[in-house]
C-alpha cells in the first residue's frame, strides 16, 4: 500500500504519473522489465516462488495498493464496479 492519492498522481508524484493513462484504473504492468524495483518496502504474503509474476497496480481513492502476483481475479458480483461498468482486466 502506498500513499499516493488523485492529488499525487496529477502533480506527478507516483511513478507510473505519466505513463498509466488514468487515475483510478487497475493496471497490469507490461513491458517494463524494473517496474517492480522501485518500491522497497514489499511485505510477503505468501511463500515465494520462481513462477513468473505479474505487476499490478490497484489506484483506490486515497492509496495506491501494488503487487507482483500470478494472476488477479476479480468476483463477478454487482456491487463490483468493474463488473457494474462492463469493464474488465486482461486475461495475464
Amino acid at each position: 500500500m502506498g500513499p499516493t492519492n488523485d492529488e499525487g498522481w496529477y502533480l506527478g508524484q507516483c511513478r507510473f504519473s505519466g505513463k498509466a493513462p488514468e487515475w483510478g484504473e487497475f493496471y497490469a504492468v507490461l513491458g517494463e522489465p524494473h517496474s517492480a524495483d522501485g518500491p522497497n518496502d514489499w511485505v510477503l504474503i505468501e511463500g515465494y516462488s520462481d513462477t513468473k509474476r505479474t505487476h499490478f497496480l490497484f489506484y483506490f481513492r486515497d492509496e495506491t495498493f501494488e503487487c507482483l502476483a500470478e494472476r488477479c481475479l476479480l468476483e463477478p458480483i454487482q456491487n463490483n464496479a468493474l463488473i457494474r461498468t462492463s469493464k474488465s482486466l486482461p486475461n495475464i
